[in-house]
């Protein structure tokens, strides 16, 4: 399920954006929701998990007016905000996130992110890459990684490895 934007398009729609041009916004925000509405349930409890996903979409949109564009790629920045807005609204309620997938408690942060954006948003890997502030291959070794770990875990547990 690859979202049906290309990264230049988010870029070139969020250029326009600041530029005021509300149509740009209107797409812009279109081609985001989605990508939080999937991102946020899988890090989240389910009861707040949409209205985060709404706030950083709004959050992101009226940045654009505030924040020159620095050579900073619009994915980057939604991700930023997505994962800073997840992290406060877990503070918040004392932790709750969420139950992760089977084996997926025992990988790092950066390794969780990778998949979480690989497989759940279904972003390639120069579009992970960038929305990281990494390089592709760094990527696909924390790809590598994670998937790895995640065999053993479940082939510890008796269950059928991935």
């Amino acid at each position: 399920m690859r979202p049906s934007f290309r990264l230049d398009s988010f870029d070139r729609l969020a250029a326009a954006s600041r530029g005021g041009d509300r149509d740009a916004m209107s797409r812009l925000h279109a081609a985001i929701r989605p990508m939080a509405i999937r991102r946020c349930p899988a890090e989240l409890d389910p009861a707040v998990a949409d209205s985060v996903a709404d706030g950083a979409c709004s959050s992101v949109l009226h940045m654009l007016a505030d924040r020159p564009a620095a050579g900073e790629s619009f994915l980057h920045l939604l991700n930023t905000m997505t994962s800073g807005m997840i992290t406060r609204t877990v503070a918040a309620s004392c932790g709750r996130r969420a139950p992760l997938p089977a084996g997926l408690e025992v990988l790092c942060a950066r390794e969780r992110d990778v998949l979480i954006l690989r497989l759940i948003l279904g972003l390639g890997a120069e579009d992970t890459a960038t929305s990281l502030g990494r390089t592709p291959g760094e990527v696909l070794l924390d790809q590598h990684r994670a998937l790895r770990t995640l065999r053993g875990v479940l082939a510890d547990r008796g269950t059928v490895p991935l």
